[in-house]
């Protein structure tokens, strides 16, 4: 029973890591592009990092509750 505790306490810690860490990334990213249209340089960068997230948005799509479960 202790040890299910701090699991899901565990688990929930992550998920809120992870979701701070995607909403600063998404930050980042909302600077680059607004930047890029001033300075030439970052064009190049703002496309790879919304290839990026493109690419993690259709994976997030794609997985379901029982496959992240099944990971763990």
């Amino acid at each position: 029973m202790l040890f299910t505790q701090l699991s899901e306490q565990v688990d929930d810690t992550l998920m809120a890591v992870g979701s701070d860490a995607m909403s600063n990334s998404l930050t980042v990213y909302d600077y680059v592009k607004t930047a890029s249209k001033k300075t030439p340089g970052l064009k190049a960068i703002a496309e790879q990092l919304g290839s990026l997230f493109k690419a993690i948005r259709g994976k997030s799509v794609k997985a379901t509750p029982e496959m992240a479960s099944a990971s763990n």
